[in-house]
């Protein structure tokens, strides 16, 4: 019987998320990284024993995830550069990972009901489309997938019988979930978790059983810094550890308000300018957590479960609270899409205890509880369709971050290069210009020093890049010039002032500055034509 239950609510699930989600089916790329990973990515053209070399031996974007490009190698095979196809591969990921947490609650829970809400839930949520609709973000629903059969197959092992295939299983999804994303690099704090709450099993087996799970951690979090290091996506901040503990409940806060408020969601999110000293939200935001961790303790005194849930949800946040600052971004809603399968969970099992308690009025409760799920859900979903039609190109999501937040120079960068592509020079300009008025206020100082955000030099490029199309070749050397005063090594602006004095007849000058760009980027080099290509050479001998 259950498991032509367990059947039945499964197919459910698929046809309800599947409903929901199958619009984005209908999206283009966005020039947010898809142009990068896919449009643009040479290593996915070809499934060939050197690109597959390639794929596992590099970084590409800061980033060590060659299952990713894999898959994306795969959907070139099928599709080309039709967007239909990746993004039907993004849906089904997340169709097999509703599938999954299905499952994994169910073995924690051994309640069909629970595992339904909390998979219902967890796949409605308008959180999820960032992952789901963004192609570049494969890898996090890849990672997740992975994560999530680790979890199965190591419950399976942790039983009563203990077989080992079980535990080399999970330990192999958990080497393909590193390979998708380092994020899975929490996967063994969640693992310990699992066994103190759910299975209690005690003594030092279960830290030794866990050495080659922390040795992988390990390995992948080391192979994370150098390849992040290398694209420069770690910042330079001189903060303490009080500063690192309220920048942490910043981040935390921040995504427990979005899952239970679930407005103004935004591909990107304003970063917080610090300076000499923090914002006052991150001081409050650190009360808060403290305030919630107390809260906590006190109702762990009637039931364990609620640090369980905590334990879980904070496991799986980890790599995004900033501890080592990352990326350009602080916080971003597709990094609550693993976290949010506890939280759910919380609230499924909540709402079970409500439903099954014997009150005077029981069967109004009842109706009542069901009356404010299926309310939530019906929310969640037409939060949900509209935040896919945001995603349906680069234009529409751009706007959309700007209409919540004005102050995002990449989302004013980002736009304008569309409206540079259409030959709308005037929007494009007001869009660059916008992006270094911004952009000139964001920087941090580091032991003295003051590092802009690359957001003002990709607009100052862009910006003598409209120059150069409106003819005003002055302005545009100008305006170049400015960008390697803000950074000497910015290769771009070489290139593109290159290219300007080639088409000027001063090709001696153009061959000088086409050698600095290809010092600082010899993958440069491939963009040259063959006249200058055969003059660089000349130069080198």
């Amino acid at each position: 019987m259950n498991k032509i239950a367990i059947l039945l609510l499964g197919c459910t699930i698929l046809i309800i998320v599947s409903a929901l989600f199958l619009p984005s089916l209908k999206n283009d790329f966005v020039n947010w990284d898809d142009d990068r990973y896919v449009i643009e990515n040479t290593l996915i053209r070809a499934i060939s024993f050197e690109n597959l070399k390639n794929i596992f031996t590099t970084f590409y974007m800061g980033n060590y995830h060659p299952l990713s490009i894999l898959s994306y190698a795969l959907d070139y095979h099928f599709f080309k550069l039709r967007p239909f196809g990746y993004h039907l591969t993004n849906l089904f990921l997340h169709l097999l990972n509703c599938i999954l947490v299905f499952l994994v609650i169910y073995m924690l829970s051994r309640s069909l009901p629970a595992a339904f809400i909390t998979a219902i839930l967890f796949g409605l949520h308008p959180l999820q489309v960032d992952s789901v609709a963004w192609v570049s973000e494969r890898k996090g629903l890849l990672c997740v997938a992975f994560f999530l059969c680790a979890i199965i197959t190591y419950i399976r092992y942790a039983g009563k019988n203990q077989e080992s295939k079980y535990y080399y299983l999970s330990l192999l999804f958990f080497t393909f979930a590193l390979l998708s994303k380092p994020m899975a690099v929490t996967l063994p704090l969640v693992l310990l978790v699992l066994d103190y709450f759910i299975n209690v099993r005690g003594g030092k087996n279960i830290f030794i059983e866990k050495i080659p799970f922390f040795i992988l951690a390990a390995l992948f979090l080391i192979i994370s810094v150098f390849s992040q290091g290398s694209a420069g996506a770690i910042r330079a901040e001189s903060t303490n550890w009080l500063d690192k503990f309220m920048i942490a409940s910043y981040c935390i806060i921040f995504y427990l308000s979005k899952i239970f408020l679930p407005v103004r969601l935004s591909c990107l999110y304003p970063y917080p300018r610090i300076m000499n000293s923090l914002p006052f939200i991150f001081f409050a935001s650190f009360l808060i957590c403290c305030l919630l961790i107390v809260l906590v303790f006190w109702i762990s005194r009637h039931s364990k479960k609620i640090v369980f849930f905590c334990a879980l949800f904070l496991a799986t946040i980890l790599p995004a609270i900033q501890f080592v600052p990352v990326g350009a971004a602080m916080v971003s809603s597709r990094y609550a899409y693993l976290p949010l399968v506890w939280i759910s969970y919380a609230l499924a099992t909540g709402f079970l205890w409500l439903y099954a308690r014997k009150l005077k009025y029981a069967r109004l409760v009842r109706i009542f509880l069901l009356a404010i799920l299926l309310s939530v859900t019906g929310i969640l979903s037409v939060l949900t369709s509209n935040r896919i039609k945001v995603w349906k190109d680069g234009l529409s999501l751009w706007s959309d971050c700007l209409n919540y937040y004005p102050n995002i120079a990449t989302a004013y960068n980002s736009r304008g290069t569309i409206f540079l592509k259409k030959g709308e020079y005037d929007r494009a300009y007001s869009d660059f210009k916008e992006a270094i008025k911004i952009g000139h206020n964001e920087y941090h100082m580091y032991k003295g020093q003051i590092y802009y955000s690359m957001d003002l030099l990709y607009a100052t490029v862009n910006l003598a890049n409209v120059y150069n199309a409106l003819g005003k070749r002055k302005d545009a050397i100008a305006t170049l010039e400015k960008a390697i005063a803000i950074n000497a090594n910015y290769e771009d602006a070489y290139f593109n002032l290159g290219n300007i004095y080639y088409s000027m007849g001063a090709k001696d000058k153009a061959i000088e500055l086409y050698k600095k760009a290809v010092e600082i980027n010899p993958n440069l080099i491939y963009r040259l034509n063959s006249d200058c290509l055969e003059s660089l050479k000349n130069e080198y001998r």
